[in-house]
């Protein structure tokens, strides 16, 4: 029978340290119990038959480990202060061949992967002990060099920890050279994040910021010149400009609401002017007022500029916003979200520039329509602002979602749309008679009805029906069929 050896191998700090955390009691190990953890492994003298497999199987078997995200292993067994603990932190202590293979797991390379967080049991039973991995863990496990390689391979990375992200930086530079794309969540004077780090990745294109405190938005197009993607979220107050930015096809800037800024800087600084004729996607949530976004200083429309912008999503309802899509130049738009968080005091300007900037011919083109009402307060107010006759108006639209409920009167006119395939609406039953139906009573009277409406049709579409339940719920499927 053949024989199968192990090469012998050093203790490295990671080896000491990951130990320190398992053993935090008994931090001397014996000298002959060391001599032999580090001895050649024979198969044929071994108890544990685990050490004939290949490092293949044994990489299978880690992957049905590490992929139950609730799984934890008791360590420390005690009534009081039993420690619970991911597998994947028990595999890498249990022997260097074991923390090796794991070190190379394509566990690692999830871009939704918070490293920290899930290697914690934060979100575990609150039952359990909760496991906190000691300050700087991160720069402990990248000092084990298999599994620094397998993380350079990262096409993502997301800190929610200013301190993990400063201490990789600081250990190695070059670290994120490579990496394309970086979330930060929470940024703000407690947790603060030196902009000028970005400039340490040298290959970043898609950055995401989830800032509280001042941002200065001349250091993010001084240190990421090769952006592509940016997304601001929870932005209230700011300085400088994104107008630099060269290579912007995908932009999200989310204001504040009701933010008391000192100060407002005009719309334009939010712009990449400079990415004007590769800007492809805008999504904007900017409130009309309690902003620190000024439209008072514009002489011109923005958006004529942008000749290649084919989505845009307007969150909420900003009057400045629907007249520049209203009167833009280009025609190239496509795709068209707008979240009609409507007030009162809203209804005089809605009732003009909305059925406007429908019918503008900046969206003739149109291919794809999303009427969101997050409130249900506002149904009323749409139900009053809307014409179905408007949205029959879109001959190339193939893709209509309305979510807020939808009158009866409106089906005819939505026959005339002749280009669309698919077709999300949401409807209030009682409008509708059929409050005391059951499921499948509601269900059979739907479609009957959709499919006397679209009988003379030359293509398959396909109708989802919902019904909100509950004020402030979630939808409830009636059904979804083709026609």
């Amino acid at each position: 029978m053949r024989t199968e050896t192990r090469p012998q191998s050093e203790k490295s700090r990671v080896e000491k340290c990951e130990k320190c955390l398992r053993f935090p009691r008994r931090m001397k190990r014996k000298t002959d119990a060391d001599a032999e953890a580090i001895q050649p492994r024979n198969a044929n003298l071994e108890t544990a038959y685990i050490y004939r497999l290949p490092n293949e199987l044994l990489n299978l078997i880690f992957t049905f480990l590490f992929l139950l995200e609730d799984a934890l292993c008791p360590i420390r067994p005690n009534p009081r202060t039993t420690v619970h603990v991911k597998p994947i932190l028990v595999v890498r202590w249990v022997s260097v061949w074991f923390r090796k293979v794991a070190s190379q797991h394509t566990f690692w390379l999830d871009d939704k992967l918070d490293i920290i967080h899930c290697l914690s049991n934060e979100d575990s039973s609150p039952q359990l002990h909760v496991f906190k991995l000691p300050s700087g863990y991160l720069g402990i496990l990248l000092n084990d060099n298999d599994l620094r390689n397998c993380l350079q391979q990262r096409s993502k990375w997301t800190f929610y920890n200013t301190n993990d992200l400063i201490g990789v930086l600081n250990n190695d530079p070059s670290f994120f050279r490579n990496t394309p794309s970086l979330e930060f969540n929470r940024f703000h004077r407690y947790n603060y994040m030196p902009l000028r780090k970005l400039g340490l990745f040298v290959s970043l294109t898609s950055l995401l910021i989830r800032p509280l405190d001042p941002v200065n938005l001349d250091r993010i197009a001084a240190y990421c010149p090769l952006l592509k993607s940016l997304e601001l979220e929870g932005l209230d107050k700011f300085k400088g400009s994104l107008a630099p930015l060269q290579n912007i096809t995908y932009l999200n800037v989310f204001m504040c609401i009701g933010s008391e800024a000192p100060y407002s800087c005009p719309f334009s600084s939010i712009i990449p002017l400079h990415s004007a004729n590769i800007l492809t996607h805008l999504i904007l949530l900017i409130p009309s007022y309690d902003s620190a976004i000024s439209f008072e200083s514009i002489t011109s429309n923005p958006f004529d500029a942008f000749v290649t912008l084919t989505h845009v999503t307007i969150s909420i309802f900003n009057p400045e916003l629907y007249e520049f899509v209203a009167d833009a130049r280009t025609t190239s738009i496509v795709s068209l979200k707008l979240v009609l968080d409507l007030h009162k005091s809203d209804a005089e300007f809605a009732s003009s520039i909305l059925p406007e900037m429908l019918s503008a011919n900046s969206l003739k083109n149109l291919r794809s329509l999303t009427l969101l009402a997050e409130d249900p307060s506002v149904y009323e107010l749409i139900d009053n602002l809307l014409d179905s006759t408007t949205l029959a108006g879109f001959q190339y639209l193939q893709d209509l979602d309305l979510d807020f409920p939808v009158p009866t009167a409106w089906w005819s006119d939505l026959e005339n749309l002749r280009s669309l395939e698919f077709l999300r609406v949401c409807v209030d039953l009682e409008k509708y008679g059929m409050g005391g139906f059951d499921r499948d009573e509601i269900a059979v009277a739907g479609k009957k009805l959709i499919a006397s409406i679209f009988a003379n049709r030359d293509r398959k579409l396909r109708v989802v029906v919902k019904q909100r339940v509950k004020v402030w719920e979630p939808s409830v499927t009636i059904f979804d069929d083709w026609f």
